[in-house]
Parts: C-alpha cells; structure tokens; sequence
C-alpha cells in the first residue's frame, strides 16, 4: 500500500497547476534529490507541455506487480520491482479520450521523519498502451 499511495500522490500532484503547488505536493512522496527529475518525467509521459489547451487527469493508478527485494534492519527502507499503469483523460480539440501508460521499475523507498518517500527509480519499461 505505500507504493501505490506515492505513486498516486506523485500523480495527483499534477492536478494543480501552478509549478510551486506541484513541486509542494511531490516533496510528500520523492526525496529532494529526485524531485526535478521526477517532475520532467511525468511531464513528459503526460505530454503536459505539447498543446496549450491540452489537459490532462489522472483517474487511476493501478499498482499490477510488487515484488519486494530487499529490506534494511531497521524497516527505515525497502526495494522493489513494480508494474504500474495510469489511466488519465485527456482532454484536446475539443474532445476527451482515454490515454494508459505502463511502466515497469525499480524503485528504493526510504521512511524520514515518519513519512515514506521514493529515494531512488530505475526505469525498466515504459509504454503507452
């Protein structure tokens, strides 16, 4: 369940619209180092920035595989290799349609003051389906 509540915050981080809210949002789920890169990533798999009217929703992230790989003592930090897709609207020209991305990656969780954050992402795959 703490995959899937990132994954979908850093999503629902891009229901605002203003850069400074979305960067605010992201800082609950991604330690500071990844923030940018995890902003211009999603960015880019939601094609934010190619149409001035566009707009984009995210529905739903569907978390498909969690394979936990490893675990430190303390229970301060995990990885594992996921498989999630997103399912998101989107909305140009005039009309909506449907748009799902897979992605597939490694991913290290690590607990800091009480909260869980993504330390590190290794894209294995990513694809729109």
């Amino acid at each position: 369940m703490i995959v899937e509540r990132i994954l979908e915050n850093i999503y629902r981080s891009f229901d605002y619209h203003e850069e400074e809210r979305i960067y605010d949002n992201l800082a609950q789920s991604v330690k500071g180092d990844l923030l940018e890169e995890i902003y211009l990533e999603v960015c880019r798999d939601l094609d934010l920035r190619s149409e001035e009217n566009m707009r984009v929703t995210m529905d739903v992230v569907d978390l498909r595989r969690f394979l936990l790989e490893g675990s430190t003592r303390s229970g301060a930090s995990f990885e594992s290799e996921v498989e999630w897709v997103v399912i998101g609207s989107v909305t140009h020209w005039g009309h909506t349609h449907q748009r799902r991305n897979l992605h597939r990656a490694r991913i290290k969780i690590e607990a800091g003051d009480g909260i869980w954050k993504i330390a590190q992402i290794i894209t294995r795959k990513k694809e729109r389906l």
